[in-house]
């Protein structure tokens, strides 16, 4: 165990709560360690890095990598379907953050409490992905990295970037005026998590909540109501092209990217792929914070 912790260290994962019938041991005597994960999307160079540094500190574990598939989805269920099999072929994994009480209150990660204490973890890390971690008082995960929902827009077909979503509508007809035949505003509208960000994302830009004071899933609110209805309507009106509901990260990225829409809502990645070499939209891009009901 000490040595899979020396691993979460570095990089920040969560550890199976299964164990192997036997110490496996990898080549030449080493120790070795599976790590399931799914990859990055953006430059891979810093992840390769990551783990090669890993491997030199560490000359005595064999490090294997194994990738899952990109989407959220699939690597959810095989995780499910693993893990309740009680797999013994794999010892670390990557877990989104929706993942982690789920799977600690099914027994299937490590507590790693006395290693990363909670109160340590909130003194190092922000207080979001703490929160995500930390299960009934207890540590199942270290954070790894944040991201956050962002708004790219053509810095060419608008004047800036909008900061209420009634200026999010003007500016997209506005410049779909400008532009005939280009969309307007692409998201993730596929039914998969990437939805239920969006979904949230509106609640909380229109002044919700996620949580009451008992702990339920508040959805039966105003907010809510005017935030579906919000993200309903930019398709009714046009706004938002019909296709967007099957769209996850990289198929509105494509669009995006491709010249064929206004704004997008994305992860940070979708920067260095707009400005690389070769994007029709090198330098016609900006990001910022997704608008609100008030800005």
């Amino acid at each position: 165990m000490g040595r899979l912790l020396v691993l979460l260290v570095a990089l920040g994962l969560v550890s199976t709560g299964c164990k192997r019938s036997s110490e496996e041991q990898g080549t030449a005597g080493r120790t070795r360690i599976v790590f399931k994960f799914q990859p990055l999307w953006g430059d891979p160079a810093p992840f390769r890095e990551l783990l090669a540094g890993y491997s030199r500190a560490n000359p005595d574990v064999e490090l294997v990598t194994e990738a899952l598939p990109n989407s959220s989805d699939l690597a959810h269920q095989f995780f499910l379907t693993s893990l309740q099999g009680k797999a013994t072929d794999f010892d670390v994994l990557v877990a989104d953050v929706v993942w982690v009480p789920e799977f600690a209150r099914a027994g299937w990660v490590a507590d790693l409490s006395e290693d990363f204490p909670p109160a340590r973890l909130r003194e190092e890390f922000l207080p979001g992905p703490v929160d995500s971690v930390v299960v009934e008082g207890r540590t199942y995960a270290v954070p790894w990295y944040v991201d956050v929902g962002v708004l790219y827009y053509r810095t060419d077909l608008v004047p800036r970037a909008p900061r209420t979503y009634e200026e999010l509508r003007r500016f997209t007809r506005d410049a779909m005026a400008k532009a005939p035949g280009i969309q307007g505003y692409v998201w993730q509208g596929r039914q998969y998590e990437g939805l239920t960000c969006n979904v949230y994302e509106a609640i909380w830009g229109h002044g919700g909540q996620s949580l009451g004071a008992d702990g339920r899933v508040l959805l039966e609110t105003e907010a809510a109501r005017e935030a579906l209805a919000y993200l309903h309507g930019l398709i009714a009106d046009g706004l938002s092209p019909p296709t967007v509901t099957g769209f996850g990260e990289e198929e509105a990225r494509r669009v995006f990217q491709e010249g064929r829409a206004v704004f997008m809502r994305n992860w940070p990645y979708a920067w260095s792929e707009a400005q690389a070499e070769g994007s029709p939209i090198r330098g016609k891009v900006g990001i910022a914070p997704l608008p609100t009901k008030d800005g």
